[in-house]
């Protein structure tokens, strides 16, 4: 049994990318948001490069957890899944990260590389 995250006309099979209980450990009470990330054509492996030798170990120094990245190559695609504890802890982390000297020595900076954001707040179903 699997658990499809989106899927829409424009995407092939390929692209779809989808979850399972026994691919994903889920804590209810946690804050998820699932990310999702147009990179710029041609970048799709440099920003993945740069987002898990940055971006992965400083939020995790900030209390957040990962859950997955997926690419999807034919549509340029960066898609990921994090949590913390609750939304008023992701909240005040999210900023705390964001307002870090870390993040702003972070180099490469990944947000060079983004053409669209599209985050959104999830709750588990499983």
């Amino acid at each position: 049994m699997s658990a499809t995250l989106w899927k829409d006309e424009h995407r092939t099979k390929d692209d779809v990318v989808a979850v399972g209980p026994e691919a994903c450990k889920v804590q209810r009470g946690m804050h998820y948001e699932v990310r999702r990330y147009v990179i710029e054509a041609g970048k799709l492996d440099e920003f993945a490069a740069v987002w898990r030798s940055g971006v992965v170990p400083l939020r995790e120094s900030f209390g957040f957890r990962f859950h997955g990245a997926w690419v999807l190559e034919t549509s340029s695609e960066f898609v990921w899944v994090i949590s913390h504890d609750n939304s008023d802890s992701f909240d005040q982390a999210n900023r705390a990260y964001y307002e870090s000297e870390e993040r702003e020595r972070l180099s490469p900076d990944p947000a060079r590389y983004i053409v669209r954001i599209n985050e959104a707040a999830a709750r588990t179903a499983l």
